[in-house]
């Protein structure tokens, strides 16, 4: 309570929590870093309670991890046993070159990202992801799930954007965009790596001042299982959009207006099209057993139709232009 923990320069500085404590770090009244110091400022316990005057301070790297791989993590009002609210996320100082929360190496636990602002660089990582609330960054914004990945709240970032649902073997490392959800880079990108399914819904938008990319069955640790892109919403890009998918039998499904190019890859890939599309659908190349199928309903559009080496094995029903 009170004081100051010192770290200037380059020196690194490690604060762990113990069992006496419960694993936790409680701070007030207390400086912790340098507001010149570059070196990285790590705390780690499963529970950090900061008050008062207390102020973490620098331009290294700052991580906050837990001490037990599978703590839950809540960040603004979201659910979590390492639990940093708005007002102790106001402690964290700007300037920080990039500020990690969470075990980038083991961690498993779950993460509630509530209503939270960010004012460096941020990533979040660990077990599967929820964002609840608007996520707010002044810089870019990086989401790594050991698990799926639910936006249910809008982002927005100044920087790029990227969302990654780590493929396994197992199934629902899945990326989902409720109805009506705006993810924004106003100044890059957005990439979004899901690697089983990935679904926008009704109303939902990705808005991007350059590329949106989004790659479905990626890593493709599940070979032999295609993946799904439902896409409801809407692709905003200055610089174009593509969905991707990878090597297995893999299905696009587009049900409103899309600006995006959609490209299959190796396996036998099914584009369901009842919306138009901006850009090109490329069903790629390499072997595949029957060839892709085109279902279009109603008046569908698309700027070309490229099927690579592959074969078009059907055009069902409707009319493609």
């Amino acid at each position: 309570t009170g004081g100051t923990i010192e770290s200037t320069g380059t020196a690194t500085l490690t604060i762990t929590g113990s069992a006496v404590n419960g694993d936790a770090l409680t701070f007030m009244n207390t400086e912790i870093g340098d507001a010149s110091g570059s070196g990285t400022i790590t705390l780690i316990g499963d529970e950090f309670t900061l008050s008062g005057t207390t102020i973490i301070d620098g331009q290294g790297l700052l991580i906050l991890q837990p001490l037990v791989a599978s703590t839950t993590i809540g960040l603004g009002d979201g659910a979590g046993t390492l639990n940093l609210d708005d007002a102790e996320l106001a402690f964290l100082s700007d300037g920080f070159n990039s500020i990690t929360i969470g075990d980038a190496a083991v961690g498993t636990g779950a993460i509630e990202v509530d209503s939270s602002t960010f004012t460096d660089d941020v990533t979040i990582i660990g077990g599967p992801i929820t964002v609840s609330g608007l996520l707010n960054v002044t810089g870019s914004t990086t989401l790594t799930a050991g698990g799926a990945v639910a936006i249910d709240a809008g982002i927005t970032s100044t920087g790029n954007v990227n969302i990654t649902a780590t493929d396994t073997a197992a199934a629902g490392e899945n990326v989902d965009i409720v109805a009506s959800v705006t993810v924004q880079s106003t100044g890059g990108s957005i990439t979004i790596d899901a690697g089983d399914d990935f679904s926008m819904a009704a109303g939902a938008v990705l808005n991007a001042s350059s590329t949106i990319t989004v790659n479905i069955d990626s890593g493709d640790a599940d070979a032999g299982t295609g993946a799904t892109a439902d896409l409801g919403g809407t692709f905003i890009s200055g610089t174009g959009a593509t969905v991707n998918s990878a090597g297995d039998a893999d299905t696009f499904n587009v049900t409103a207006t899309t600006a995006a190019t959609l490209t299959g890859a190796a396996g036998d890939d099914t584009f369901n099209v009842s919306a138009n599309v901006g850009g090109t659908i490329d069903g790629g190349t390499g072997s595949e057993t029957n060839g892709d199928l085109l279902n279009v309903s109603g008046h569908a559009t698309s700027q070309l139709l490229d099927l690579g080496n592959s074969s078009l094995s059907a055009l069902n029903g409707g009319n493609a232009s």
